[in-house]
């Protein structure tokens, strides 16, 4: 992962599951990010703040200022199981159907 974008072996076998990694890794960082940008937004409708379509069509969860690949990272609650993930945001955008 680290070697600054340039895959070393001459295996293709290697050199696609070291691309297929990378894509995998990106997914999970892509996912983890609009997963904690779902908890925000259910936080702020919770103080009662209005959140319309034009606000959540300029959001993307593909940001990479937050990423720290060699940083810090806590480990004292990897044992501990997450909450049930609910997708289901709340958000009624005029025009469209709810489901």
């Amino acid at each position: 992962m680290g070697n600054r974008g340039i895959v070393a072996d001459n295996d293709p076998d290697e050199q696609e599951k070291i691309i297929k990694f990378g894509t995998l890794l990106a997914n999970c960082v892509i996912f983890h990010t609009a997963v904690d940008m779902t908890t925000v937004l259910r936080g702020l409708l919770g103080e009662g703040w209005q959140i319309a379509g034009d606000d959540l069509a300029v959001l993307s969860p593909y940001l990479t200022a937050h990423i720290q690949r060699f940083g810090v990272y806590a480990t004292d609650e990897v044992a501990l199981a997450p909450d049930a993930y609910n997708a289901y945001l709340g958000v009624e955008l005029a025009g469209m159907d709810s489901a």
